[in-house]
């Protein structure tokens, strides 16, 4: 009947200028959306049946070309609707014929989006992420990870299936072959497309299970989702879910998205702190950062979010960044090794300048030197020459601050000493910190110095030169976070309950295997130090490092050193070169 002029003539022009390109092989290039608006003349109620008709005949004729991206997205409405089994098998023939390898690579980009919809839209959820595996292994293979995950994200973004549908279309991923990062977008594509509704729970919660797994692809799928899912899990008051998350975003900020790093956090937080009972997660989230973060991008934090999020906040990210610096980030083993070298070291220097000994004469040093094994390179030899003169300085001015903070009376002395072993009150200072760290240590127990054993044959014992160079790098270090985290302006006191805290917390970080390693080394070593530092600074003064006079005369050998301090100065000129 389609074939007799008159009849078609009647037709509506949308529909009767379809028939010229139902014909084998093609006249002419068909217009875009040909079959869609030919089936739409005749109103919703015959729409359908007009397109499958279409389709059908379009499929017979194998004109491929006149089923376009239209007419998919036409049909994935067709099979999502009531009337969608009715035209099953046409569906399922468009899709068998479509997917063909050799046909589908001449189609449009956009029609195997499609394509897997309409098999969803079906209601074969299976066989879509077969689809979509088979688009991973030909049309996008060899291409940019994005390429595919945007295909992903598109199809279930634009999915008219409600969320319980969309759901069991999600779980056929399970066990596919489909990428982690085309995956992810297919969460992201189905939360987008039910505009984040609480329906879609179980979407965002696997979602958040890849994120938590490889925080890395953050940087792949973009900081925008991962955001907008913090806030979907925070407006459902999921804590371990938005805690999760929070987790993750830390983590990539700390190492993929560095210099991003504050600013994101400030975007963390607000969104997992809307209640006491996740206040203390979310401030853990924080300290994460401050603790692993680079010290240029850490030490403006607990002042910052302080004057956003008041004292508190501020209070709790100060201890944290102070023990950051004194342990040189959140390793109790670095620090015991640093503490134990450190201490072998100054004790054997004060040993040989006490009280009870004699002075080594200036020859005997300038033996001892000379006579220390190894070899070092003119850069390793400067760098030990510096080491040496910054020592001495720092620990002038550790002396110097213990001295401002310490009691007019030694029984006075004794006693604060003593509060600070047992952890009764707060460091004040960095050797006050050594003192109370070794006393928490220790079970409370004050551990003295012993000087009344004897000193070395050489001040040096028996290291190298380049021992001795790893070493005064060590105590360099420490001396200097010492400083840091007690600086001379210090206008914050310490808050002892959250001191206490974190302390407890780092140490919880290390296997029990590793605390019992190292507690005895932290229960003694920083005790000694402790007495060590203000017993041999107490005894030098700033002119020993001046560039003239005294300071000079030590730095080109031409002195007599009388202490450990001005025995630094002298040495550090041998290994620079300035003895004359």
């Amino acid at each position: 009947m389609l074939s007799e002029a008159p009849l078609v003539a009647q037709l509506p022009e949308p529909l009767r200028s379809v028939f010229p390109h139902l014909v084998a092989p093609r006249q002419q290039a068909a217009p875009r959306q040909l079959l869609v608006k030919g089936a739409e003349v005749f109103g919703a109620e015959y729409q359908w049946v007009i397109l499958a008709r279409l389709v059908e005949w379009a499929l017979f004729l194998q004109r491929i070309d006149l089923i376009d991206f239209d007419v998919l997205r036409a049909m994935v409405r067709l099979a999502a609707s009531p009337l969608g089994p009715r035209y099953d098998n046409i569906s399922q023939h468009v899709i068998e014929v479509l997917t063909q390898p050799q046909v589908i690579k001449t189609l449009d980009p956009k029609a195997p989006y499609y394509l897997a919809q309409l098999s969803m839209a079906s209601g074969r959820y299976d066989e879509a992420i077969r689809q979509l595996e088979i688009y991973q292994q030909t049309l996008y293979k060899g291409t940019d990870q994005e390429d595919m995950a945007e295909v992903t994200r598109a199809v279930f973004r634009e999915l008219p299936l409600n969320p319980n549908a969309t759901h069991a279309a999600l779980d056929a991923m399970q066990d596919s072959q489909l990428k982690t990062i085309a995956r992810a977008n297919a969460y992201i594509g189905a939360l987008e497309g039910k505009e984040w509704s609480p329906q879609m729970d179980v979407a965002a919660r696997k979602l958040t299970a890849i994120f938590f797994a490889d925080p890395r692809i953050t940087a792949v799928i973009g900081i925008e989702p991962a955001m907008r899912l913090l806030k979907f899990n925070a407006d459902r008051r999921d804590a371990m879910e938005a805690v999760k998350l929070a987790s993750a975003l830390v983590e990539y900020a700390l190492t993929l998205a560095v210099g991003q790093g504050p600013l994101l956090i400030q975007q963390v937080y607000p969104l997992v702190n809307w209640s006491p009972e996740v206040s203390e997660a979310a401030l853990e989230i924080l300290r994460t950062y401050l603790r692993r973060a680079p010290l240029d991008l850490a030490q403006d934090l607990p002042n910052l979010m302080g004057k956003k999020y008041g004292e508190e906040v501020r209070r709790a990210l100060d201890v944290t960044y102070r023990m950051r610096l004194i342990l040189g980030g959140t390793d109790f083993l670095t620090f015991a090794e640093q503490i134990l070298l450190s201490s072998q070291l100054l004790t054997d220097l004060a040993l040989t300048y006490h009280d009870t000994n004699e002075v080594p004469p200036m020859h005997r040093v300038r033996r001892t030197v000379e006579a220390m094994p190894g070899g070092l390179s003119e850069t390793e030899r400067d760098r030990l020459s510096w080491n040496l003169n910054r020592i001495g300085q720092q620990l002038l001015k550790l002396a110097q601050a213990a001295n401002r903070r310490k009691p007019r009376t030694d029984k006075d002395n004794d006693a604060r000493n003593e509060q600070l072993a047992k952890g009764v009150i707060v460091p004040e200072t960095g050797v006050d910190a050594l003192r109370w760290i070794g006393g928490h240590f220790a079970d409370s127990k004050v551990i003295e110095l012993q000087m009344n054993r004897e000193a070395p044959a050489y001040m040096f014992g028996s290291r190298s030169v380049n021992t001795l160079l790893r070493e005064t790098d060590l105590l360099v270090s420490l001396l200097d976070s010492l400083m840091l985290a007690f600086p001379e302006k210090d206008v914050y006191p310490i808050d002892l309950k959250l001191w206490v805290a974190e302390i407890e917390a780092l140490w919880g970080l290390l296997s029990l295997y590793k605390q019992r390693q190292i507690q005895s080394i932290i229960a003694e070593h920083p005790q000694v130090l402790a007495q060590i530092i203000p017993m041999i600074g107490s005894k030098g003064n700033d002119k020993v490092f001046q560039t003239s006079g005294y300071g000079k005369q030590l730095q080109a050998g031409r002195a007599q050193p009388q202490n450990v301090i001005e025995a630094l100065r002298w040495i550090s000129g041998y290994f620079g070169y300035l003895h004359t």
